[in-house]
């Protein structure tokens, strides 16, 4: 008999559950609001850009190694200069490299709970341990039981996933000047908030700052992230990077979106006013919605009944997201789309409020 390929696996990995992402039902028929993506597609002369990138008819030739290109504009656009710029494919890619960089069997990272839920996979992957601080009962992060941790690196996400909820950038920076040791703000959706510390990464040399193309820049597709920090940090993350680790289309992506900032910051504005309005509509409806600064919103209803929100929902061919952790499970968090899908949306929860439905 011929042994099991499993058994072959390195036992932590194979004791793994591994990431699950947001179901991915790309069906046209499917309203889908639960992975936040932008509703906006790239702007059309973005658009254009990238065709004539494709149409130089190059992609026989391997890409910038270190997206060399992408860094300058990077770093011209957040003032730090090209060297204290990483590009990944996508923040995942950051997160685990940074994870691996600081992080072994015998240290501990601190997260705050709920956050984003790779952060237990990484720590995982690399068999390190992980503290959970818990969101206070208003939903506000916890920094001052965060700076009692012993641990060797601190993660915050910023606006918080799935709450939405911003800590302030003068809070932030007073935890970093603090905690004194690596601290990761992951920003993934602060380009829809207001608290961004971006610019004060590697100014402080333990501050890192990662963000996403996937999210404002409506490139989710293509995979791009970027972190900005120490310039002696990022030469240490280059060494286990993959020799071409962005693809030439996703390099010319992002510098076409960037190009294009203005569209960008525009269609990022008219997503910020769709969810307050949306926000408000559930307000009115006796959701329990928490102040969100991302692209979702995260809302309880009047029974406390998340998943019968996301089944509901789901029968009328709208996806969103619900979560079964005992603390989060009377939420959905719903990403934002256009204002007319999102007026269908508030619409329907209308109707099942009338119908006691939750």
């Amino acid at each position: 008999m011929a042994p099991d390929i499993r058994d072959f696996v390195v036992p932590h990995v194979r004791a793994m559950t591994g990431y699950v992402p947001g179901l991915q039902l790309n069906d046209r028929q499917i309203l889908k609001l639960n992975t936040n993506e932008n509703p906006f597609p790239l702007p059309p002369a973005a658009l254009a850009d990238l065709e004539a990138e494709l149409h130089r008819n190059r992609l026989h030739l391997y890409p910038s190694p270190d997206s060399s290109a992408l860094r300058e504009r990077i770093g011209d656009l957040y003032g730090c200069g090209a060297e204290s710029v990483f590009i990944g494919n996508g923040s995942d890619e950051i997160l685990r490299l940074l994870f691996q960089i600081f992080l072994g069997p015998d240290d501990e990272a601190v997260v705050l709970d709920p956050s984003y839920s790779l952060y237990p996979v990484l720590a995982e992957m690399f068999q390190t341990s992980l503290q959970r601080i818990p969101l206070k009962e208003d939903w506000t992060a916890d920094l001052d039981s965060m700076l009692l941790s012993s641990a060797k690196l601190a993660v915050i996400t910023n606006p918080n996933a799935p709450t939405g909820m911003e800590v302030s950038r003068s809070d932030l920076l007073d935890f970093a000047d603090r905690w004194n040791r690596p601290v990761l703000v992951d920003e993934a959706y602060t380009a829809f908030g207001t608290e961004s510390v971006m610019r004060d990464a590697g100014r402080i040399a333990h501050l890192m700052v990662c963000s996403t193309f996937s999210k404002a820049y409506s490139l989710a597709g293509m995979r791009i992230g970027w972190l900005i920090a120490h310039p002696d940090l990022i030469r240490e993350i280059d060494k286990l990077r993959d020799s071409y680790n962005l693809s030439a289309l996703a390099q010319a992506a992002a510098l076409a979106a960037l190009k294009h900032l203005p569209v960008i910051e525009e269609h990022t504005a008219e997503i910020c006013r769709v969810r307050d309005v949306f926000m408000q509509s559930l307000t009115n409806m006796g959701f329990d919605v928490l102040p969100s600064k991302a692209n979702f919103v995260f809302a309880a209803p009047p029974s406390g009944e998340g998943r019968a929100v996301y089944d509901y929902l789901l029968d009328h061919n709208i996806l969103v997201r619900h979560f079964s952790a005992e603390r989060i499970k009377r939420f959905v968090r719903i990403s934002i789309g256009t204002g007319e899908s999102m007026r269908r949306v508030a619409d329907l929860l209308a109707e099942g409020v009338r119908l006691s439905r939750f």
